[in-house]
């Protein structure tokens, strides 16, 4: 049985906003594979599913822990300071 070759499971060597935003890339392939093989008329594995699952799971941990950050979601904001001349 081939194995399957995921783009995004690379999610865990970044950090912050952008190891969220590779989870749910990640989280989006493996559901679109799991779909895929229900609508081919097999039915996906513990394994797929339970995979799925764990990976929602830290998506939900990692989104926690990035919004808590700072008010802004976990971005660095820039106030800038305007010198105006009348």
């Amino acid at each position: 049985m081939p194995t399957h070759r995921w783009t995004y499971s690379d999610y865990i060597t970044f950090d912050g906003a952008e190891r969220l935003t590779r989870l749910r890339l990640h989280i989006q392939e493996v559901s679109d594979f799991v779909q895929g093989v229900s609508e081919r008329g097999t039915s996906a594995t513990a394994v797929d599913t339970n995979y799925l699952q764990t990976l929602l799971k830290k998506e939900e941990e990692l989104a926690v822990k990035v919004n808590s950050g700072n008010s802004n979601g976990g971005f660095a904001t820039l106030n800038p300071v305007f010198n105006r001349d009348f």
